[in-house]
């Protein structure tokens, strides 16, 4: 027996031995419901006082856990993590502390995002200035990836236009990596669909797709979005691979023939990104989490 599951049962098996009623509390609400999807049950696994963080966990790892609760319990172990991530670093706030902030703020039924902000070590004023900070960067990254153009006409006609550019420019860089978060999720639709021009579907283009990478590869130097840089990269279109390739070549150093209008080499991308890909896996995690959250999303639609 591996030793990883040796220990998730003898976890499982302490649990059910020294506090049962722990054990069948959490299994009542996972096998009911999903308090990540729809925060049914997440007062009573979470809230002030239950003590359960342990029984949830010691769920989430062992393979003896039927397949639907360990996936619920997997789902609560995972944010939880995201809070202990925003404790640790409040006082370094790089890229995976702002992911975390914003994934407990805002992707979370109503029912379980005060619980989990609540375990985020931050005292209120501190979380409500974070929060806003984060809002305010989201916006401007909003306004980015809608009104910013990096191209300019250099003549009188167009300064007030290119003076709104530079304004952009100048605010994003300010905002540093609080906007990090929203311009990553406009980079989750792969290109593929956001170059094939239904923009109803997500509400995003490839066009969008440009600016948001070139915020994050020229003007923040976000060398933690290589994940999307390297999925961006060889699509369908020119443009957007192009910039992809510049990008991972703005954040390593590393030259892979990417230019204006000119592709990357994709076969010495991918082999240089097959050595380094394990440095990122916070941003994996964030781009997989989100890639199935789209999938699953379409699939409702189409079945509704």
């Amino acid at each position: 027996m591996h030793r990883q599951a040796l220990v998730g049962l003898l976890t499982v098996g302490f649990a059910w031995s020294q506090q049962p009623t722990e054990v069948e509390r959490v299994l009542a609400v996972l096998q009911t419901g999903d308090p990540v999807r729809d925060g049914k049950g997440a007062a009573e696994l979470l809230g002030p006082g239950t003590g359960l963080d342990d029984t949830i966990l010691a769920l989430a790892r062992s393979p003896r856990t039927e397949r639907v609760v360990r996936l619920r319990a997997l789902r609560i172990a995972r944010l939880l993590g995201l809070a202990q991530r925003v404790e640790r670093g409040q006082h370094h706030r790089d890229v995976a502390w702002w992911l975390a902030l914003d994934e407990l703020a805002h992707e979370l039924p109503d029912a379980m995002r005060p619980l989990l902000l609540a375990r985020c070590g931050m005292d209120r004023q501190a979380l409500d200035a974070a929060r806003q900070e984060l809002s305010a960067a989201s916006e401007l990254a909003d306004r980015f990836t809608h009104d910013w153009n990096e191209t300019r006409m250099l003549d009188d006609a167009h300064k007030e236009e290119n003076a709104r550019y530079d304004a952009l420019e100048a605010a994003m860089r300010k905002a540093g990596l609080a906007a990090v978060p929203r311009l990553l999720s406009t980079l989750v639709v792969p290109p593929d669909i956001a170059f094939s021009g239904n923009e109803s579907a997500h509400e995003v283009t490839a066009r969008q797709q440009v600016r948001s990478m070139l915020a994050l590869g020229e003007m923040l130097r976000a060398k933690d979005a290589l994940p999307f840089f390297v999925m961006h990269g060889g699509g369908p279109s020119l443009t957007q691979s192009a910039d992809a390739g510049m990008a991972i070549q703005n954040v390593t150093g590393e030259r892979f023939g990417a230019d204006f209008m000119v592709e990357g080499d994709d076969e010495s991308i991918m082999a240089w990104w097959v050595k380094h890909m394990h440095e990122h896996p916070i941003v994996l995690d964030y781009l997989v989490q989100h890639l199935v959250n789209l999938a699953e999303r379409d699939y409702r639609t189409a079945g509704a």
